[in-house]
């Protein structure tokens, strides 16, 4: 056997396997950006929710509708 003829099996072994970590890679980057985009969205509610609460002037938020009152 040649020595050209012995690297074609391990040549395509690593192709094979960096076509999957060029895949992996990639489905990885994604659902990072997709993190990155629902942190922000977090970030923002959480400033809105702050700025709400400020701009009540520290008077308590009325209590949610499905919230039974502490008399029953």
């Amino acid at each position: 056997m040649s020595a050209v003829s012995e690297l074609e099996p391990r040549m395509e072994r690593l192709e094979s396997r960096l076509a999957w970590l060029e895949d992996a890679l990639g489905e990885l980057s994604r659902q990072a950006f997709e993190r990155e985009r629902r942190v922000d969205r977090l970030e923002a509610t959480v400033r809105k929710l702050s700025e709400r609460l400020r701009d009540s002037g520290g008077h308590e938020l009325p209590p949610p509708e499905d919230e039974r009152p502490p008399h029953y």
